[in-house]
């Protein structure tokens, strides 16, 4: 009997991430983060003003309480009203039996060493046998989401194929399922890797 993909999976515990500066390292060499590539490649606008550093700050905070809730020790007493929505979204889409959770890969770190890219998986899913990445956002679609989860996929560094979703989580407690099936998703990813890079090695630093 074959084993299972979720087996196969390994933990990166080498990596190292230093919150206040939010930076990764794997031994004493720094990886750039997913996020930070893609900001500094051009796919993220740098400007967000003050209505995206709101829907930023609500969604690490949405982020947190889904993951207490996913380990089973979230205070829900503790979420703020205003949120409640976002939670019950999330815990809808947790119910779907096709998707199931690998516990413990919930804010799991993940590095691709070919590009020296980081960051934290969301979470780690099988799907209908496979293996899939799934990125949480409380906020629109954008473009560049294909991008980020093609980035998850390589950080996860699993040899086998790997599906990658978003799922976007409404005030409303309703939510949206999308699947990126992008076959150059992959291949503008490791572009913008190579350019955010040369920005760095160039300038010596990225802002």
């Amino acid at each position: 009997m074959s084993s299972s993909p979720a087996s196969k999976l390994r933990r990166r515990d080498d990596v190292r991430f230093v919150e206040e500066e939010h930076r990764y390292f794997v031994s004493d060499l720094e990886y750039l983060s997913l996020t930070r590539m893609l900001r500094a490649s051009g796919l993220i606008e740098m400007n967000v003003g003050q209505i995206g550093t709101l829907a930023m700050e609500r969604g690490t905070i949405c982020h947190s309480i889904f993951e207490f809730d996913d380990l089973g020790i979230l205070d829900e007493e503790t979420v703020d009203p205003s949120l409640h929505g976002y939670l019950r979204a999330w815990r809808k889409f947790r119910e779907n039996r096709e998707f199931v959770l690998l516990k413990e890969w919930v804010e799991g770190m993940g590095a691709d060493d070919d590009h020296r890219i980081a960051c934290r998986l969301d979470r780690v899913f099988m799907f209908r046998r496979s293996v899939a990445v799934v990125d949480i956002k409380t906020g629109m679609k954008q473009g560049w989401h294909d991008i980020q989860t093609a980035g998850q996929a390589r950080c996860l560094g699993y040899s086998g194929k790997i599906r990658r979703f978003i799922v976007y989580v409404q005030k409303d407690g309703k939510y949206k399922v999308d699947e990126h099936t992008g076959q150059i998703d992959d291949t503008v990813y490791s572009c913008a890797a190579n350019v955010a890079w040369w920005k760095f090695n160039t300038k010596g630093g990225l802002e």
